[in-house]
């Protein structure tokens, strides 16, 4: 299965008494995947982005230029 329309077929064709510990699965997943984005954020392992933000040289005006902003 690849598609969420064949996810839904399959869904479509479990017994009720198996619907009940997918909703469950899908529930501890779905926490899994937002404490493991939320441990990735205070792990420090977005610092290698944050290093270089704002330590790009050259002129200070350079994102109000014409090209970079709606003005």
């Amino acid at each position: 299965m690849s598609t969420i329309t064949e996810i839904e077929k399959a869904i479509e064709r479990l017994p009720a008494s198996e619907i009940g510990a997918l909703a469950a699965w899908l529930e501890e997943y779905r926490a899994g995947l937002q404490t493991s984005a939320s441990a990735t954020v205070h792990s420090g392992q977005d610092k290698s982005f944050m290093k270089f933000a704002g330590s790009m040289e050259g002129p200070v005006d350079l994102s109000q230029r014409k090209g970079f902003s709606a003005k």
